[in-house]
């Protein structure tokens, strides 16, 4: 076979790299067609190359959207390291070459050598120092150079410490119009751009690494500042050294927008500034040895970590979900937990899990997995698994079923045991702060915590930040009370007629802003109750309800209307939240629920209260 050789083919040859990276930043961006060109390129140049995926590409339908992805096309002599299961379908002729000994959902990676033109499904190791083995053993088998499949939301593969190339497939698929998807695409190759630390900037930077905070110091490497300290809220810090002799920065914790923009800064003010980014070690672990005074970390952490050194006097109330049994939906659960029985579980919550089914009676074998949970049942590695869950869009949209809740999950306040006895005075104004802001123990003004570290997934990040400053906010002088309020409901499903029914006057415009987004055509009234109530202190609980629709509300003050914890039941929906409401406004609250028939309905809570007088 001879094609003539690309220009980004040439650029690759000529640069000498012999891991390259193929990521995309989203789906639907065109990361395997490029990564076809590519083993296209290599054969016509008869070079000797390696394949392997950070986490599984190929197969016949998406395993989140199930709609047709293209095949990954293998030449004769491509090195393929992938899952033992996913050999089982491969669509051509292949012979292996060597055993990794590396384990994952899928089974054992190989590295077969494929010996005829077609298709291959691709599964490989999702842990970086894993990945840095099979690349290894690719490369004893005979590969100049190891091209990796990327992942959704995985980008660590394409760090130099293990691709020194990257290609970032982008486009329309990423959303939210032209504007935003240069932005995202920008930020992203600026990280991508970031070049790695020598050794001398690796070991000035090394006490941040081990005490985690931020670390400053100037062209002759004084030290300028070392502070442990909150990442997210370290870019005022930062910028008071705008004006100095700034060479080097490390980042140890999450990189949040107003920190990354205080970098850019302080960058653009010093052209030989370098910058190293690591990420934040775990909250438990950090506060348990001092590492931090306090910290916020999610309750599921919590129990795996076991709780030993930690006070945790707070719930948060934020970043809620629950921890469940999923499993195919085609698996009898009821009659496979019966007193006697045993099954293969998968989570990487293993202590959580272990307790559950003890307290069951219910024997389990217990297989830990650091990612892609909902592989396991459908590959046949696990009977169920035990996961966080949110919404259950991700599990339906693997064919699994969520059929045991074990118990709810939302972030909490830890502090360090002993340093609660040594600086017990302002730890306690701190949890007195946290503490009001969530409504519990009236209102205090805070006093900034000296060291204060979260962990949250990159997605998260923005939102947990975002969540923490409200909650540390002084809150606001108690308003006048505003005497009885009505409270108005409105329970509305996304429906195929445009027809306004008369009862929706009064939300009309709200409905039409919705339309749009929800791609509805048309709104359904499922049921209206409204309340008339006292704003107390504490609140009562009022309710109402019409057969069809039941409402529980606890109304209490809040600046310019009121704050509502809400408990409405429509069908087969049960929705509970709480929002503060101004007089006027209208609150949006949805969800999606399942169909009988299969599918999913939208259906609206629209909410508004209003002095009653």
């Amino acid at each position: 076979m001879s094609t003539p050789h690309s220009a980004l083919w040439q650029r690759i040859q000529s640069s000498g790299m012999d891991v390259l990276a193929v990521m995309g930043m989203t789906k639907n961006t065109g990361k395997t067609v490029t990564l076809n060109h590519l083993l296209a390129q290599a054969a016509s140049a008869q070079m000797a190359v390696g394949v392997s995926s950070i986490g599984r590409d190929g197969e016949d339908r998406d395993m989140v959207f199930y709609v047709p992805k293209p095949p990954i096309l293998v030449w004769p002599g491509t090195l393929v390291a992938t899952a033992r299961a996913t050999l089982e379908r491969a669509k051509v002729r292949y012979k292996p070459v060597d055993a990794t000994g590396i384990d994952s959902p899928m089974g054992e990676i190989l590295v077969v050598k494929v010996l005829e033109y077609g298709e291959m499904e691709i599964a490989g190791a999702s842990r970086s120092s894993d990945q840095l083995k099979v690349i290894g053993r690719l490369k004893q088998c005979g590969a100049s150079l190891v091209l990796l499949d990327g992942a959704l939301g995985r980008s660590h593969h394409a760090s130099p410490a293990i691709a020194n190339g990257v290609i970032l497939a982008t486009g329309a698929a990423i959303g939210g119009g032209m504007g935003d998807v240069l932005r995202k695409t920008r930020d992203r190759l600026a990280i991508l751009g970031l070049a790695q630390a020598d050794e001398a900037t690796r070991t000035l930077c090394q006490p941040v690494f081990n005490q985690g905070g931020v670390g400053l110091w100037d062209s002759r490497g004084e030290v300028l500042l070392l502070a442990e300290m909150a990442t997210l809220n370290a870019a005022d810090t930062l910028l008071r050294y705008i004006e100095s002799d700034v060479r080097t920065i490390a980042v140890s914790g999450a990189v949040g927008r107003s920190l990354w923009r205080a970098l850019g800064l302080l960058a653009a003010r010093q052209p030989g500034l370098r910058v190293v980014l690591v990420r934040a070690s775990d909250v438990p672990t950090y506060v348990q040895h001092g590492g931090a005074d306090l910290g916020v970390a999610g309750k599921d952490v919590l129990i795996e970590h076991g709780g030993d050194g930690l006070y945790q006097p707070l719930d948060l109330r934020i970043a809620r979900c629950r921890m469940s049994v999923a499993v195919r939906d085609d698996f009898d659960y009821a009659a496979a937990v019966r007193q006697g029985s045993r099954l293969r579980v998968a989570t990487k919550y293993t202590l959580t899990a272990r307790q559950h089914f003890a307290d069951k009676g219910v024997h389990v074998d217990l297989i830990k997995l650091y990612g892609s949970m909902e592989l396991a049942p459908l590959t046949g590695l696990a009977d169920a698994i035990v996961d966080l869950v949110s919404t259950g869009s991700t599990l339906k949209a693997n064919q699994l079923v969520e059929v045991e809740r074990i118990m709810d999950i939302s972030s909490r306040l830890v502090v360090n045991q002993a340093a609660l006895k040594l600086k017990q005075e302002p730890i306690r104004k701190i949890i007195e702060a946290f503490a009001g802001a969530i409504g519990k123990n009236g209102r205090v003004s805070l006093a900034p915590p000296d060291r204060l570290i979260v962990v949250a997934p990159d997605g998260l990040q923005t939102s947990v930040a975002e969540n923490l400053g409200s909650l540390m906010q002084a809150a606001p002088p108690a308003a006048p009370d505003p005497g009885p309020v009505r409270l108005i409901t409105w329970v509305v499903d996304v429906a195929d007629g445009s027809t306004l029914d008369p009862r929706l006057k009064p939300i009309e415009a709200t409905l039409a802003a919705l339309r749009e987004p929800l791609g509805a055509p048309g709104f359904a009234l499922f049921g209206q109750l409204a309340i008339t109530g006292d704003v107390g202190e504490p609140a009562p609980t009022q309710s109402a309800g019409d057969g069809r629709t039941r409402l529980q509300v606890r109304l209490s003050q809040a600046e310019g209307g009121v704050r509502a914890d809400i408990e409405a039941e429509a069908g087969r929906m049960h929705l509970r939240t709480q929002t503060r409401l101004k007089f006027g406004e209208t609150v949006v609250l949805a969800q999606a629920m399942p169909e009988e028939a299969g599918g999913s309905r939208v259906r609206l809570v629209i909410v508004r209260a209003d002095p009653a007088g």
